[in-house]
């Protein structure tokens, strides 16, 4: 039997109560990675820019999350969602608020692993099936408009992603 990990990860997220804008913490998603288990189960909410299961903080966040070195410095500057809507679920890059609960792909799998019946294989599907670090879930996103990036170009650019 295959039982899809984001069925698990809805049913084990770890706030009690319905995770809002108007009950979410301002957030820093470079601070979320510097304390995550001080994070993790607290509804956040993040300004920066989202395309597709991807948040990033800024540019600087969408440069690390798709660098090759990205394993060795987790969340520099990003994370992984599980949207509760489908509406929020869109590939073109746009720019606002996203809110939800600050977990973990490993935290999450071990939750589903531990909450599986007997012979039930796990597999995590969505950003965690590419990706590890940390996801929101469940996770909103409120536009506020297109994303407008500018590409980061010479020597300091280079330097500093």
């Amino acid at each position: 039997m295959i039982a899809s990990l984001v069925a698990l990860l809805m049913a084990s997220a770890p706030e009690a109560r319905p995770c809002t804008r108007a009950n979410a913490v301002p957030a820093d998603v470079r601070q979320i990675a510097a304390e995550p288990e001080r994070w993790r189960g607290r509804c956040v909410r993040l300004e920066g820019y989202v395309a597709h299961n991807l948040f990033v903080a800024d540019i600087a966040g969408g440069y690390s999350a798709q660098a090759t070195n990205r394993a060795d410095r987790r969340n520099d500057g990003w994370l992984g969602l599980y949207f509760q809507s489908r509406r929020d679920y869109r590939f073109a890059p746009r720019r606002g608020t996203v809110v939800g609960v600050v977990d973990d792909c490993a935290s999450n799998y071990a939750r589903g692993v531990a909450e599986a019946a007997p012979d039930t294989l796990v597999m995590p599907s969505g950003y965690c099936h590419y990706r590890g670090g940390l996801i929101l879930i469940p996770a909103s996103f409120h536009s506020s408009g297109r994303a407008r990036f500018e590409r980061q170009m010479g020597d300091e650019a280079r330097r500093r992603f």
